[in-house]
């Protein structure tokens, strides 16, 4: 034998040994449950974009969503601020109706105390009669009509007012509970 050869076959049987190493164990270490396919990658990819693709959607449908309710809200503020509004006015028309009702209670006071100062003394047919002539008794006559149809005029008038203020107390009332309503549901917006 040949010292010399030695070394060169030993060298030669481990790379053998080597390769046949390689050889066997590199496919035990792959498993076949792990391995995909080209078209598993693709089916995976498509399955990926369907689903960002539905999520946008419902992203859109979500901002959409939100526009939509800010503008419901928006909506609802302009109608409190309206309803606010009208409940003012409707406060100070009723306001003013208090006053007007006020200043005819008093003209048709001063009236009836002066219808009852003439009606106890009798005090029409005197001073119808105390004329001197036909003309100044017409003149009379007509005056005391003319009292009579202001004082019946202030007394409808007085009615009507009174009339319209209640009624706008009523509208009043309905525009403040519709302003409640209104505002909670903003509240629940």
């Amino acid at each position: 034998m040949n010292y010399k050869k030695i070394p060169e076959y030993f060298i030669r049987y481990i790379l053998v040994f080597l390769i046949l190493g390689v050889i066997f164990l590199d496919p035990i270490s792959v498993q076949a449950k792990d391995a995909e396919t080209l078209q598993d990658l693709k089916n995976e990819l498509a399955d990926l974009k369907q689903q960002k693709k539905e999520n946008e959607q419902k992203e859109q449908y979500t901002q959409s969503e939100i526009s939509k309710k800010r503008a419901e809200i928006e909506q609802a503020n302009r109608d409190i601020a309206n309803a606010k509004n009208e409940i003012e006015i409707a406060k100070a028309e009723i306001e003013e109706y208090n006053e007007k009702i006020e200043e005819l209670n008093k003209q048709t006071e001063e009236l009836m105390i002066f219808y009852q100062i003439m009606n106890g003394n009798n005090s029409y047919m005197e001073f119808i009669t105390d004329s001197s002539s036909l003309t100044e008794m017409i003149m009379r006559s007509d005056a005391i009509k003319e009292l009579s149809n202001y004082n019946q005029e202030n007394l409808v008038e007085l009615e009507e007012l009174i009339t319209k203020n209640e009624d706008l107390q009523v509208e009043l009332i309905e525009k403040q509970v519709d302003l409640k309503e209104q505002i909670a549901a903003l509240e629940v917006k």
